[in-house]
Parts: structure tokens; sequence; C-alpha cells
């Protein structure tokens, strides 16, 4: 990795790799396109250009406990979404026009079930996608939650996944297009010590169109992780316990 200070908050994928540092002032750092990166400060979310300077782009309330920041671009800007308050919190979204100025205020996902899981966003064609975990109490398992953001109305309301889980259910979702409108989605079920990570192929409606495909090795203790597509294969990373260490593992797949 290039060499650089602070722990490492974000690795966007491409040549060369763009690798964010994470320091005090400016946490949970990602950069969004060339010269623009979001990160958390004292202040609220804020955004850094070139020169190193940082600007508010939503304040936040003193003490709020949030996530990390996780964004994507569309055509018509970058919209970002992060819990704040907690696992019994709030899943909040907004837009960021191409310079990193807010579009418009927060948005809350209305209709998410109590509990919450930290959210990822992920492109559904040219719309923005906020996929999360969530349950109403400790006494159900874990389901996948979608809601689209389209800039200038509020988000869509919130609808779960069809993807079949054990033990606690379906966590850290992750999602990457494949040719022909077809979507494909990475998640990790099981119970504690006993994870696996899985696929399953969707159209542009989010339905299920394969079987869902279990890519951790049988026995093995795996979750967490994220789903990377090219135009002919698709590769599941996650991370697998082995020997009592933590390693990354990754899986080659071939979507038809």
């Amino acid at each position: 990795l290039p060499a650089g200070s602070g722990d490492i908050s974000h690795v966007s994928a491409g040549e060369p790799l763009l690798i964010d540092r994470a320091n005090p002032d400016f946490a949970f750092a990602q950069t969004l396109s060339p010269g623009l990166a979001i990160g958390v400060g004292p202040a609220g979310l804020l955004r850094r250009g070139d020169g190193g300077a940082t600007g508010v782009v939503w304040p936040l309330g003193t003490g709020v406990r949030v996530t990390p920041p996780r964004a994507v671009s569309t055509p018509a800007g970058h919209v970002v979404a992060f819990r704040q308050g907690g696992a019994d919190g709030q899943i909040m979204t907004g837009w960021l026009r191409a310079d990193g100025t807010a579009l418009g205020e927060l948005a809350v996902l209305e209709g998410a079930p109590k509990s919450l899981g930290t959210p990822t966003v992920s492109l559904l064609g040219e719309r923005a996608l906020v996929l999360f975990s969530a349950r109403a109490d400790k006494s159900e398992p874990y389901r996948v939650y979608a809601a689209v953001a389209t800039p200038g109305q509020p988000p869509s309301p919130v609808r779960a996944l069809d993807l079949p889980a054990e033990g606690g259910g379906a966590l850290t979702p992750s999602l990457a297009s494949l040719p022909g409108e077809r979507y494909l989605v990475q998640w990790t079920d099981g119970n504690v010590g006993q994870y696996q990570v899985h696929v399953r192929i969707l159209d542009d409606k989010l339905q299920p169109i394969s079987e869902a495909l279990l890519v951790s090795g049988k026995g093995a203790n795996a979750g967490q992780g994220t789903i990377v597509t090219t135009g002919s294969a698709s590769v599941s990373f996650f991370i697998q316990t082995t020997a009592g260490h933590d390693e990354l593992w990754g899986a080659t797949l071939s979507c038809h």
C-alpha cells in the first residue's frame, strides 16, 4: 500500500488504489472524486478539497455517534449514508453536488426496524441504493433491507430482500452490478463462530433470479467483506478466521 500516516479508513479500487487515512479532525475519510473527500469532525460531516481545507456539509449534534459515512457517485451527484445514534438510532441519507456541497438536507429512512446495522451504498443502474441489516427486536433474526435514494425526493420506503439466512440472520450486505441489469448481492449469516458468506443474483427490481450460493468454505468461520464485479467476472472478498487469526480471502465467481 502507498505510504502514509494514520489508520486506513477507506480503500477505493482502481489504478492506482486510492487509500484514505483518518485523523481526529477528519475521521472516516473517503475520497469521492479527484480533489474531493468526505469525513467526520467535531462540527459534523465535512468535505475536504485539494488544498486540505475542510468545510461543514451537514452539522451534527454534539456527541452524536455516527458510523463511517459511505458514499457512491451517480450522474446526479454523490449520495451519502450513515447511521447516527447507535444501533437504536436512524439511517440517514443525503446528496452532495459534484463539488461536495450539500444538495438539500439529510433525510431519515422511514419504516426501518428498530435495531439497525451499519449501512452501505451501491448503484442500482443510475440510482443509489442504501443497504443495511436490521431487526425489530432481539428475538428476531436480522434481515437485509434496501431503500432507493433519489435527489430532491425523500428516500423510498425500506423493503426486505429475499435472502435466506440461518442463526442470527443476514448481515453485512454488499451489492455490485452484473451485465444485463442484474445484480450480485453478498451477505453473511450464521451464529457466532460459525458465520458463512453467501451470494445471490437479483434482477433490477431486487427480486432473486438464482439460488443462494455459499462462497466461503464449508465449516469455516467467515464474514464481513464485499463483492467486486468486472465485465466478465466477480470476486467475493471476506474475512475468514484461520488458526485463531483473521485472513482476507477471496473467491472468484462466474455469473451467467
